[in-house]
């Protein structure tokens, strides 16, 4: 997963642990997240999938909207990259 500089972190996260490691971080620094697909649109193996997201901060408790744009690219039906466009 590539992420853009404007992110807390601008790591390109590799492979399945280091996913679940960012979404770990994520449910420790909010008590709920969620995330609904407002579009997807495809154009050969790539997918743009815009997601609007609502949360609530763990300790501060200030709710936070996000809307954001990530590029899929699928192989043989698997998502083997994703580059989130906006933060």
């Amino acid at each position: 997963m590539v992420v853009p500089s404007t992110a807390l972190h601008t790591d390109v996260l590799r492979g399945p642990d280091a996913i679940l490691r960012e979404l770990q971080s994520e449910f420790e620094a909010f008590s709920w997240i969620r995330r609904e697909v407002v579009e997807l649109r495809q154009r050969g193996e790539r997918v743009l999938g815009v997601v609007s997201a609502s949360m609530r901060g763990r300790r501060s408790g200030i709710e936070l909207k996000q809307r954001a744009e990530h590029i899929f690219t699928v192989r043989d039906g698997v998502i083997v990259r994703v580059e989130e466009l906006s933060a």
